[in-house]
């Protein structure tokens, strides 16, 4: 069969990889595809609706399958069958489960299917009206889809009001009960009103180890879910997907393609925490490595609304994928460094053996080379006979990455982690002012003027960014070079939310052009961030408004340490980044200094007014 491949991500990769082991594959085009596709069949332009359609029938497409979920709610599939074209993705209206989170909780609610409470708002004054009086946390999401931006879990009503401003900010809103429990997720194939279950996996949302910082749209997955055991997936099915799929065939609502529910393992049993209508990513990764059998044959049985008569088989055993992203992710990723390594990584450790790595974020060069072209650039995928061989055969491989940006996760694997209620996205404001983050309090001058009484404690001030490039230890040493030179009696350190290069010298170049304003650098160096510093400086101060999010979602609930960004002291420059200069050569390293050197002069400038 010739099949086109809708999609571009770590997923279609994966996909492509399958259905490249298919005995009934005779062409695979990927639209757009990335480096890791273009060697396994042939990459061709993003197209709209119209001219995936005409590609398919000018190049005799018998499949097409369209792997991420904008195209499904835009009507791809509908387009495509309207012409006669075989296709795997759902219907828009049956992407409904996936694009509209008040659709969805609508359908639970007339089939009993057992989710949390929840109500739903066109307007946001209705929905800061109902919060009044309900307890917290609360969950409050964006109705439409907005690329794992859309869900904040507001622990305070303070936090539930901002989130409601927020989101209510892009359309309408579903407000709904905190769930507690164990996340996982579970998978079906669904065709001709039937779905079978296509196996179970872990995803690991948050960017950092022990489910720290900012959401992403994924550092890592575990197939099969560790919690998520066979009874539970069974009656997850019976209870959540089978209703679920049972009340679109009834509303003649047509759905062939993956259905992924997610789902909170609550003591009350499995409830959805939401819908998605593809294949996740880095789930796809993991649950892809464990098929056995004909995805082509599987999925164009399918498209015509034959679904099999069994639950596909996966094959016995761990897969464990790690997902390796750029810095600066899931904020502002550092795009275009080389991707090196990739033949040393496949080849995997001395005692552990080949892994998979599938591309995301990946494009090639004018000169061949993988370049990082997105957030999240790779996933290294292994399968091996229990999870603790897969995740080290992972972290074996990965030592032999040669990827100056790379950021990943330690702990992928490592067990189970810590319940998690529901996925939660902190946004930050990039433009100038303050940053727009729930549950912070605002950084203003009357923070910095001690205590009410009087008291005058020395300040403790703790720069951050997400590592030790130069902005954290650059805001440090001018900061303490500005305040010794006003006589000012204050603490000063360095720290990152990431790993990027925490514990080693700040750049060279960072250092000269320092050195040339009369400030040494070299002596200092970034740490991690740790719990203890919410209590233990006064006030915390972030380079950009991703590291705020970072540091936002570290901060413990009775923290004393206020935080903001550190470009608030220099209003007169306009912005609230102080710009990374690594990619940007010397005159970039002069305008980062000068605005962090601004920034320390208003911030002393302040201090002296306590």
């Amino acid at each position: 069969m010739r099949v086109l491949l809708i999609g571009g991500g770590g997923r279609e990769h994966a996909l492509a990889l399958a259905l490249g082991r298919s005995p009934t594959l005779g062409a695979l085009w990927i639209s757009p595809g990335n480096a890791g596709t273009a060697a396994v069949g042939h990459n061709v332009p993003a197209m709209d609706a119209a001219a995936t359609v005409a590609f398919a029938r000018g190049n005799g497409v018998d499949l097409v399958v369209i792997g991420p979920e904008a195209p499904l709610a835009a009507g791809l599939a509908d387009a495509l069958r309207a012409a006669g074209i075989a296709t795997f993705g759902p219907s828009a209206a049956a992407a409904r489960l996936e694009s509209s989170k008040g659709f969805t909780k609508d359908l639970c609610a007339r089939a009993g299917i057992p989710t949390a409470a929840f109500a739903r708002f066109d307007a946001v004054q209705p929905a800061l009206s109902w919060l009044a009086g309900r307890p917290v946390p609360i969950v409050v999401k964006a109705d439409g889809l907005m690329a794992g931006k859309g869900v904040i879990v507001a622990s305070t009503r303070a936090e539930a009001e901002a989130a409601v401003c927020e989101l209510g900010a892009h359309g309408p809103l579903v407000i709904e009960e905190f769930l507690e429990g164990e996340e996982a997720s579970l998978f079906a194939l669904v065709a001709g009103g039937r779905a079978v279950t296509f196996g179970t996996a872990r995803d690991y949302k948050r960017v950092g180890d022990g489910d720290r910082g900012p959401n992403t749209g994924g550092m890592g997955s575990v197939s099969p879910a560790p919690a998520l055991t066979p009874e539970l997936a069974a009656r997850a099915m019976r209870e959540i997907v089978e209703p679920t799929v049972a009340a679109l065939a009834a509303a003649g609502t047509r759905f062939e393609g993956f259905l992924y529910a997610g789902l909170m393992l609550t003591a009350a049993g499995p409830k959805l925490i939401e819908y998605n209508v593809r294949l996740g990513d880095p789930e796809a990764q993991s649950l892809l490595a464990r098929f056995e059998g004909d995805l082509v044959q599987l999925l164009a049985d399918a498209a015509r609304g034959v679904p099999p008569p069994a639950p596909p088989r996966l094959t016995d055993g761990y897969a464990v994928t790690v997902v390796i992203a750029a810095r600066g992710y899931p904020g502002a990723p550092a795009l275009g460094g080389t991707v090196g390594g990739l033949a040393a990584v496949e080849k995997g450790g001395p005692q552990t053996g080949p892994v998979t790595v599938h591309h995301a974020g990946t494009a090639l060069d004018a000169n061949g080379r993988v370049v990082a072209s997105g957030g999240r650039v790779l996933g290294v995928t292994a399968l091996r006979a229990s999870a603790a061989d897969a995740r080290a055969a992972v972290y074996a491989a990965l030592e032999r990455l040669d990827y100056a940006d790379a950021v990943w996760r330690g702990d992928i694997g490592a067990g189970s982690m810590a319940p998690t209620p529901s996925t939660a996205t902190m946004s930050a404001g990039t433009g100038s002012g303050t940053a727009r983050v729930p549950g912070v309090a605002a950084f203003d001058s009357a923070s910095l003027r001690g205590s009410a009484d009087g008291a005058s404690a020395t300040p403790r001030i703790l720069f951050v960014c997400l590592g030790n490039i130069c902005r954290s230890p650059l805001a440090e040493g001018v900061f303490r070079a500005r305040a010794a030179e006003a006589g000012l009696n204050v603490e000063a350190d360095s720290a990152g939310t990431g790993d990027w290069h925490l514990g080693r010298p700040p750049d060279l170049r960072a250092q000269a052009i320092a050195r040339a304003n009369g400030v040494a650098l070299e002596h200092l160096r970034a740490r991690r961030v740790t719990p203890r510093d919410f209590y233990s400086f006064t006030h915390i101060l972030a380079m950009d408004g991703s590291n705020l999010a970072n540091l936002s979602a570290l901060r413990p609930p009775d923290a004393t340490a206020h935080l903001g960004l550190f470009m608030d002291f220099a209003p007169e420059e306009g912005t609230s980044v102080v710009p990374d200069p690594y990619y940007g050569g010397p005159d970039d390293f002069a305008r980062t200094f000068r605005l962090v050197d601004a920034a320390a002069r208003g911030l002393v400038a302040r201090l002296q007014m306590r």
